[in-house]
């Protein structure tokens, strides 16, 4: 069994390297010879991360900012909370 990202589990496939392999729907449409695209339902949560740091003007190696002063401030991340429907179905 192999844990791959999307990108990677849909080149193992093109190349016949593995029997059975999660993709992303964008993938669905191309054919790949020897295979059969089946639907199941994911058991896969989705989720949403905001920073928790203030932005002090550190970057990461990539250059990406690290921080964000407004997901920072715990009374946003409260209410962010309090307004996401976890009965509904997406």
């Amino acid at each position: 069994m192999l844990y791959l990202d999307e990108d990677a589990s849909f080149a193992s496939v093109k190349s016949g390297d593995v029997d059975v392999a999660t993709i992303d729907i964008t993938q669905a449409r191309e054919n790949v010879t020897g295979y059969n695209l089946i639907n199941l339902p994911s058991g896969r949560a989705q989720g949403v991360s905001f920073p928790m740091l203030n932005d002090t003007g550190l970057k990461t190696e990539k250059g990406d900012k690290i921080g964000n002063n407004v997901t920072a401030d715990p009374a946003i991340r409260k209410a962010l909370n309090i307004g996401i429907n976890r009965q509904k179905n997406c």
